[in-house]
């Protein structure tokens, strides 16, 4: 499931997402109080509804280290360099929009978990408690909401987003039984796989809402919208 994840004040809080939709800075921003890192960029999902953690490396871009600066600290010294002209340039315009978004997309780095956790990562299954969507709605221009989603609304995105991240993989799959004649049926079906493993998975899972915002997430009114929601619940 590409998702992040925390376990928050004995939570545990999963945010499926869209690639660039924000759930790494929603992360980060939970990070900050108190929160216990489970994943930045993907779980696991059993369909009894619990998740696997696992040791994939946070995938740091440009927006997160305008969000959070101390994560320059990761940054090599060309990328230090390529980040403060991009700071520059957001104060007083120097390249063109287009250079802009070219440039800012050549900053990333993958670090591993324990040099933003300080601890060891250790692998664990957890039961979900709740699930947050990240619906970036261009139709959506009134703030931030948490609204329930239906079950096969939230099986459909995170098996269509699922199967979005893990397409380089399918298709050397295809490429591989074409030239080899050697079929895996889970893979053949792979489609119907991730429908059947989430819609179960999720039905397991009592809590199930989506967050909408227009174009792009503000962290901070989520972070706290998403605070008071679980007071609330």
């Amino acid at each position: 499931c590409h998702a992040s994840a925390v376990n928050y004040k004995n939570k545990t809080l999963l945010f499926p997402a869209w690639r660039h939709t924000g759930k790494t800075n929603l992360m980060l921003r939970f990070l900050e109080d108190g929160a216990e890192l489970i994943s930045d960029d993907g779980v696991l999902m059993f369909d009894d509804g619990r998740i696997l953690s696992y040791s994939k490396r946070i995938h740091l871009l440009y927006y997160n280290f305008l969000r959070y600066p101390y994560l320059s600290e990761f940054l090599d010294h060309e990328m230090k360099s390529l980040f403060s002209l991009l700071d520059k340039n957001n104060k007083s315009t120097l390249v063109s929009n287009e250079t802009f978004n070219v440039l800012n997309k050549l900053i990333r780095v993958r670090i591993q978990n324990k040099l933003l956790t300080n601890k060891r990562h250790s692998p664990k299954y957890i039961k979900c408690d709740i699930v947050y969507n990240l619906n970036k709605n261009l139709s959506f221009n009134n703030g931030h909401k948490i609204t329930p989603i239906s079950l096969d609304k939230l099986v459909v995105k995170s098996s269509e987003t699922s199967i979005f991240e893990l397409g380089h993989f399918l298709t050397a799959y295809n490429a591989c039984s074409l030239m080899e004649s050697n079929n895996s049926n889970i893979l053949e079906n792979s489609n119907k796989q991730f429908n059947r493993i989430f819609y179960k998975a999720f039905s397991k899972i009592r809590n199930i809402y989506e967050i909408s915002f227009y174009d792009n997430i503000d962290v901070e009114e989520t972070f706290n919208l998403v605070k008071d929601h679980l007071n609330e619940i």
